[in-house]
């Protein structure tokens, strides 16, 4: 099949002596028989006792030999250890070849085909004023401060106390207590459950208040209500930060409303830029995988599920492992295939990371964070962290060409379809 060689192997007899002189020598220094000392075991006296098992280790020998070296001499890049099918007959006079047959697993040949004028669309998102005045709104609640209030909680008002929990005939459940609660009525979690019971109250009131099951239960049973009671320890409002040139001085490095509105903007179109760019790419990559699709040997895919769940389990320890793979299987061996398709698009194309490009990115990134710089430069005489990072420049620029050799139509998404942006400015 594309992914699996069978590997026959004849040794001639002339090579075959090394071997079994090698491994009839470790045998000799090893062994030792009643009225010899070790070392001095007459020769017949070891093969009688211990023929067969010397014939099996030299077999042995040859077929770790011989198969790597066909391995190499045909250039195969195995992905598992090979699987002796069948071996000749070995015996240590013989003047015939020995011939083992096996099986390995290896990288598949691939041709890339049909990756130039890939036609797609790219999203375009324009930063919204919603978006804009959303994060605006952010900050303002971020830097809001709490004022006391006498006259009664109301929507929107923090109230702090202690809560406990209550049993069917209205007392306090013993261990069920928790002290200096503080939430906002009418937002969740409580949302509008409590209202009603807790609008007006006051620094100094207890209030008994209940909470019932999901929306989901269309009929709650008496039985399925928490009860509770809250001593308020205060009650207090909200005061949002008026949005002037002072705020935008206090949130960075700004001057005005303008400023901070304009770096706002910029941020969040920057985000959708970004966003816009991965799924560019991604259906770039998934146009090519459908025009050039493989079969994957199958100890690579369970090679990559080994190593995604070593590194998942660590945090996760209570995670099933069957699960985890089961769930993860398409998208390993998406990128698997991926991985494959790109650098042979990469090999095709002549596209290539020259030192002088690897140096320059590194230097940017030394220099982007100066308190780092000695460590980012000394991670950076590692030869896998340079190989990493020239594969990850090496995919970018295949992607570019990709990109530019592509048909591609850019498509304004309307303002409903955004998602609404959590960034938030420095």
């Amino acid at each position: 099949s594309s992914w699996k060689r069978q590997v026959d192997v004849e040794v001639d007899a002339a090579e075959i002596p090394p071997f079994v002189d090698k491994v009839i020598t470790n045998y000799r220094k090893k062994v030792q028989i009643d009225g010899f000392r070790k070392g001095k075991v007459p020769l017949h006296l070891i093969m009688k006792q211990f023929g067969s098992a010397i014939e099996a280790d030299v077999a042995e020998k040859l077929v770790e030999f011989f198969f790597a070296k066909a391995i190499t001499e045909n250039k195969l890049l195995i992905v598992a250890p090979g699987v002796i099918q069948e071996t000749s007959f070995l015996s240590l006079d013989q003047t015939t070849p020995f011939r083992f047959t096996a099986e390995v697993e290896v990288e598949p040949e691939i041709t890339v085909r049909h990756y130039k004028g890939i036609k797609t669309e790219k999203e375009i998102h324009p930063a919204s004023d919603d978006e804009v005045n959303y994060v605006i709104n952010m900050l303002r609640e971020q830097r809001a401060s709490l004022e006391s209030i006498e006259t009664g909680a109301e929507i929107g008002s923090f109230i702090e106390g202690d809560v406990h929990a209550l049993d069917r005939t209205g007392l306090p459940i013993v261990g069920q207590k928790w002290p200096n609660r503080v939430f906002e009525l009418g937002k969740p979690p409580l949302g509008d459950q409590i209202v009603q019971d807790l609008l007006g109250s006051k620094t100094g009131d207890e209030r008994r208040f209940s909470i019932r099951p999901s929306e989901s239960d269309e009929s709650p049973s008496d039985e399925d209500v928490q009860h509770y009671l809250i001593h308020i320890h205060g009650v207090k409002r909200k005061n949002l930060p008026e949005l002037n040139d002072d705020f935008a001085q206090k949130v960075g490095e700004f001057q005005t409303v303008a400023d901070l509105t304009e770096r706002i903007k910029s941020n969040v179109q920057a985000q959708h830029d970004e966003e816009s760019e991965s799924s560019l790419r991604q259906r770039i990559a998934d146009e090519i995988l459908k025009k050039n699709d493989f079969e994957l040997p199958p100890s690579m895919i369970d090679r990559a599920l080994a190593s995604l769940w070593e590194s998942y389990q660590k945090n996760h320890p209570t995670v099933d492992e069957e699960e985890y793979k089961s769930q993860n299987r398409s998208a390993v061996v998406w990128n698997l295939k991926w991985d494959m398709l790109w650098h042979k698009i990469a090999e095709t194309e002549s596209i290539q990371i020259s030192d002088e490009t690897l140096e320059a990115e590194i230097d940017r990134a030394a220099t982007a964070s100066p308190k780092e710089e000695k460590k980012i430069r000394a991670l950076f005489k590692e030869d896998a962290r340079r190989n990493r990072l020239r594969d990850q420049l090496l995919e970018e620029d295949t992607m570019k060409f990709l990109e530019e050799h592509g048909k591609i139509k850019e498509v304004t998404v309307k303002e409903s379809k955004k998602k609404t942006s959590k960034i938030i400015t420095p």
